[in-house]
């Protein structure tokens, strides 16, 4: 997985507290549609791995995570969602594990993309994500026979 810091939302982002709160940063696609679509075109997947291990008290806790673009660079208005995680279990955010979140749908026309995290039922102790865009993957020794 290669990574570029300019699409990165987050780097070792602690969530804590019940309740949702966006990522730290936001990416700009592109200041016109059609540099939106170059970007579209060529970017990866999108991407929110665990870096540390999730806990709460009670070890029923849940996260979601859900990626929306908008026109406003601090998400205040206009966002639609392109991505949903649905609610995963604390027991399956361990560090490595990674969200499905699937490729930058085509045709978008809005500038800004960003992460919203959810945290359901009860507060972790601990717990970070790093999120964002990856612009290429390794394809090595993945040929088809």
């Amino acid at each position: 997985m290669i990574l570029d810091k300019e699409n990165l939302c987050d780097e070792d982002h602690a969530l804590t507290a019940v309740g949702s709160s966006w990522s730290t940063d936001v990416i700009d696609m592109g200041s016109d549609s059609s540099k939106i679509q170059q970007f579209v075109e060529k970017a990866g997947e999108m991407f929110c791995q665990v870096t540390t291990d999730f806990d709460s008290v009670g070890d029923a806790s849940r996260i979601s995570v859900t990626v929306y673009v908008s026109d406003s660079s601090t998400m205040a208005a206009g966002n639609v969602w392109i991505a949903h995680s649905g609610q995963l279990l604390e027991a399956s955010l361990v560090a490595g594990y990674k969200f499905t979140l699937g490729k930058i749908p085509a045709h978008l026309s809005k500038r800004y993309l960003a992460f919203y995290y959810t945290v359901h039922d009860e507060a972790m102790t601990s717990g970070k994500l790093t999120s964002g865009i990856v612009i290429d993957a390794q394809t090595a020794g993945m040929q088809p026979l």
